[in-house]
């Protein structure tokens, strides 16, 4: 893309969300641009003795859709439920850790699998891509319009 140059990037910016025309002319140098590195992915343990991952440590979602934060504030909830009875009657302990996880492993896993397909259909493959063409059944119900960008 660089070797192309920047107008050139421009355009198929252009070309795949026209809806941007106006906003192109912001990038004024490669610097302006940054690729996001997007990950949906977990590790097989969240915890270790003392320490209990949760949100975006615990499994990263993709931006697109908030999904993540409310799967952060749900691991919240439930360690807290656990937790706070834990620490009334001492330390938490392994055991405990261990069954938030697997209180939040579900839903997290369902959660992942849903963002992944919804996504895999919305980003333009190409140029002449249009996405909003054939959206994503999710999108379908969200009151979302990809058309007009917003």
């Amino acid at each position: 893309m660089r070797a192309a140059g920047l107008e050139a990037f421009r355009t198929n910016i252009i070309a795949i969300v026209p809806a941007f025309t106006d906003r192109v002319t912001e990038i004024g140098h490669w610097d302006d641009v940054q690729v996001l590195s997007v990950r949906v992915d977990r590790p097989c343990r969240w915890y270790r003795p003392g320490l209990l991952c949760l949100g975006d440590a615990a499994h990263a979602m993709s931006p697109a859709g908030g999904d993540g934060i409310n799967l952060a504030i749900q691991d919240a909830v439930a360690a807290a439920n656990t937790l706070g009875p834990a620490f009334e009657k001492g330390a938490p302990t392994v055991a405990d850790l261990r069954r938030i996880q697997r209180r939040r492993q579900l839903p997290t896993r369902l959660t992942q699998a849903v963002q992944t397909r919804t996504m895999r259909g919305l980003h333009p493959k190409n140029p002449h891509h249009d996405p909003s063409e054939h959206p994503p059944l999710a999108f379908g119900f969200s009151g979302c319009c990809l058309r007009c960008g917003i």
